[in-house]
């Protein structure tokens, strides 16, 4: 049958355009070790001498929370415990949950409150605009000309926000600073533990990769500082993208601001415990990025002739397709097969090509940030890097849909990701 033949044609074409994506993206992903590996770190960022007490700027710290009964007074004790003038910091939980949240927060607000921090719950009763509606409500609340923002399942060390203010004192040019996050529960499962090698590579390779390239890194929605005055000029928190922290970071860079990466102190976070919470995590952050067209558009455009910084931009929108481009990259053999009834010209060289691409992509990625953080042994991280490549290509099947649909426009509801409190 001719149209079967002309559909088995076209499958295989989209199976090589889908495997065309993934070998991008892996030389995007080498391009960043190779920095890591091979660049000079930049010059030490300048961290200013903070001044007297009296003339410390006032700090907001934003804790947006749905549904966080598990974590919310862990996050909040911590918030309070960080070292800066009383009289000039504020930690406003930015509640929109239907559980026990505002019940536990009432009881630690009232407690730190009592103890001199000025600690307020904005209550917000229907989750209009999900965490970024949450973050620009509070935002209009005030006028502190710098802001934190940490997830509900954070926690960061005392001396954390003075390190951070001590970079955005020194350079007025900077919009935020992000820091490497650790996960808390990195050995409660094997998908704690896949996880921790997944934020490794993210800060460790991307992160400084990116900066030692001389481009921005990306601000990651929690664990960080930013500047009013860069929120207000790049038109505020928008709940356009379920990412709305790599948004946020596209319109400041457009704007001529500037970001910078700090690994130490590290923040600390709970990470997914199961499959199926992870794969909540991993769709929402894929779907992300393939919303902001335009302003990865705009982000390129500025960036002019800066061939890493482009580079560093489109990287940003082809990953973001590489969980669907994997599973259909490793289905269309398999359907073309049940359409003809004999397997794709050249599979097995491709099947070897990608596997060599895969193993190099994987190894190399999650090998260095391993050793460069001293996580364990090498059979230890065998055991756990096993199971990488499988996982994502189910992640690729169970998101696919979701992820089109974003490419085409569809407006997708913000699923959080369920915490545990562990």
């Amino acid at each position: 049958m001719p149209w079967l033949d002309t559909a088995a044609l076209f499958v295989l074409i989209v199976g090589h355009v889908a495997w065309l994506f993934l070998i991008l993206t892996a030389a995007g992903m080498f391009l960043l070790l190779a920095a890591r590996l091979l660049l000079p770190p930049r010059p030490p960022l300048m961290l200013a001498a903070l001044p007297p007490p009296d003339e410390l700027p006032r700090v907001l710290v934003q804790i947006p929370a749905y549904n966080e009964e598990k974590v919310v007074e862990r996050v909040l004790r911590s918030a309070a415990n960080l070292r800066w003038p009383r009289d000039r910091f504020r930690v406003q939980l930015l509640d929109s949950s239907t559980d026990r949240t505002a019940e536990i927060a009432a009881r630690v607000i009232a407690e730190l409150r009592a103890r001199g921090t000025d600690a307020v719950s904005v209550r917000c009763e229907v989750w209009e605009g999900y965490k970024a509606g949450a973050l620009a409500r509070g935002h209009r609340l005030g006028d502190e000309p710098f802001v934190v923002v940490l997830d509900a399942d954070f926690e960061v060390p005392e001396d954390w926000l003075e390190t951070g203010m001590r970079a955005m004192l020194a350079d007025p040019g900077l919009a935020y600073v992000q820091f490497r996050m650790e996960i808390r529960n990195a050995h409660e499962t094997w998908v704690t533990r896949m996880e921790q090698l997944m934020r490794d590579l993210h800060y460790v390779v991307e992160q400084e990769g990116r900066q030692r390239l001389g481009d921005n890194p990306i601000f990651g929605g929690s664990g960080g500082i930013l500047r009013r005055t860069a929120i207000d000029d790049a038109g505020g928190w928008s709940s356009a993208s379920l990412t709305e922290d790599t948004d946020l970071s596209l319109r400041m860079l457009t704007k001529g601001w500037r970001g910078t990466y700090l690994a130490h102190p590290p923040a600390r976070a709970e990470a997914p415990a199961t499959v199926a919470a992870l794969r909540v995590q991993y769709t929402r952050w894929s779907k992300g990025p393939v919303q902001l067209r335009r302003e990865l558009l705009a982000a390129i455009r500025r960036a002019g002739g800066h061939p890493a910084r482009t580079a560093m931009l489109l990287l940003l929108f082809v990953s973001s397709a590489a969980l669907p481009c994997m599973a259909v990259a490793a289905g269309s053999p398999v359907l073309y097969f049940v359409m003809t009834g004999h397997a794709p010209p050249h599979l097995a060289a491709e099947l070897s090509v990608t596997a060599v691409v895969v193993l190099c992509l994987v190894a190399g990625l999650t090998l260095t940030p391993w050793v460069i953080l001293k996580r364990g042994s090498l059979a230890r991280y065998a055991g756990t890097v096993a199971a990488v490549p499988l996982f994502f290509f189910l992640l690729g099947v169970t998101s696919a849909v979701g992820i089109v649909g974003a490419a085409f426009g569809r407006r997708e509801a913000f699923v959080r990701t369920p915490k545990t409190g562990s």
